[in-house]
């Protein structure tokens, strides 16, 4: 029998906020997701912050904002603006929501970030 290798997760990146009501109820949404069976490596980021002056600037007034990116594995991630090692500078999001975000749209990306390649 073949030894069973670790899966690499979807990355789901969350833009937020403390003093937004939408970004409290999308964060209930992915936590629904997950007790359905969605799988990500999580990551929350509030813009408001200041080291997060980078990701302000880009979402001030569109949190909250979810982002799904495909796992690239340790070889190929590197560093994105400001030093975030989340995501690569030309790499694109497998999705990408705002607002509002329904369970089943988390649900769907994350399995369409498993497949992507």
């Amino acid at each position: 029998m073949f030894p069973t290798l670790p899966r690499l997760l979807p990355r789901l990146t969350f833009y937020t906020r403390s003093s937004c009501a939408l970004c409290h109820n999308t964060r209930q949404t992915l936590s629904d997701a997950w007790d359905r069976g969605a799988r990500f490596e999580y990551k929350e980021i509030d813009v408001m912050i200041p080291e997060n002056y980078g990701k302000w600037s880009v979402w001030e007034f569109d949190v909250p904002v979810v982002e799904v990116f495909r796992d690239l594995g340790e070889g190929e991630k590197g560093q994105g603006e400001r030093g975030d090692s989340q995501a690569l500078p030309e790499e694109q999001p497998v999705w990408r929501k705002m607002h509002r975000v329904e369970v089943e749209e988390v649900v769907e990306a994350v399995r369409r970030a498993e497949k992507a390649e």
